[in-house]
């Protein structure tokens, strides 16, 4: 079922974007990359939690490359709300201190925005703490909280149809 989602949304005019200095390349994912995807789907998770299934919708992954290594992925379904969902972030776990988390999910705004998308929503556990401040400081907003299996889910968003906010004087580093 996942083979099946990921190379039925892999589509698309998306390039290659090479975003740092340390090499890393995000792009989409391509039926090569199906056992490293399929490796981080199962050992990648970051709050510990599958993905909801999204029926029959279009799942568009993109994976983290480096060094010719798949170290991550996200993913974006697009409903006819034109609210888009991150979904399938991933990241190998040597690559958790590196901030590959937050790059991901700022790819995924960007791409969300490249399709008009007017939101963009993301979930993870409460007791996730370090994946709750990263979205937090990205600019997500807590739409609610709910209870799945005994642990409570935090839902995020984003709206994407204000344009980014300049950092301010006390921000800069």
């Amino acid at each position: 079922m996942l083979e099946h989602r990921i190379l039925a949304g892999n589509g698309g005019d998306f390039h290659n974007t090479d975003l740092s200095a340390d090499g890393m390349v995000f792009r989409p994912c391509r039926p090569e990359d199906g056992e490293a995807v399929q490796w981080l789907y199962d050992h990648g998770f970051l709050s510990g939690h599958d993905d909801p299934d999204e029926g029959d919708r279009p799942l568009t992954i993109w994976v983290a490359e480096t060094e010719g290594e798949v170290v991550g992925t996200v993913g974006l379904v697009v409903d006819e709300a034109q609210v888009a969902h991150v979904r399938a972030l991933r990241v190998a776990p040597i690559w958790r201190e590196r901030h590959l988390s937050r790059r991901l999910i700022q790819f995924a705004v960007e791409q969300a925005r490249e399709q008009d998308c007017l939101k963009l929503m993301l979930h993870t556990f409460a007791d996730a703490d370090r994946a709750a401040n990263v979205v937090r400081s990205l600019g997500f907003n807590l739409a609610g909280l709910r209870d799945e299996a005994g642990r409570k889910r935090l839902e995020f968003y984003l709206d994407l149809y204000k344009p980014p906010t300049a950092p301010q004087w006390g921000e800069i580093a």
